[in-house]
């Protein structure tokens, strides 16, 4: 088994360009947020796959699946085939779909 420090974490870098592609692509407007995460606050998951959280009015009226397949479709048509296969969750929320949570 793998100790914490052995384990890859995906670089800033790394994220940085999953959230610029998002940015760059579709969710482009002031009222969209993305976040991108390497799950360092669980050391024994950190490898080098992100999280994707994404918040947006786009995502109004929209099934879950529907958000899902958007965001899958925005990375694979933007990214390299080994940079979105390295995108191992991927959440999208409308603003008000938040606000019936907090």
């Amino acid at each position: 088994k793998k100790r914490f420090w052995q384990i890859p974490m995906a670089t800033k870098e790394f994220k940085s360009h999953i959230k610029k592609v998002l940015r760059d692509s579709y969710f482009r407007d002031d009222d969209d947020y993305v976040y991108v995460s390497d799950n360092s606050k669980v050391p024994e998951l950190v490898d080098e796959y992100v999280h994707v959280y994404i918040i947006s009015p786009k995502f109004a009226g929209k099934w879950m699946e529907e958000k899902q397949d958007l965001i899958t479709s925005v990375l694979i048509n933007n990214l390299k085939q080994s940079e979105w296969s390295k995108v191992s969750l991927s959440v999208g929320f409308a603003p008000e779909e938040l606000e019936e949570v907090f």
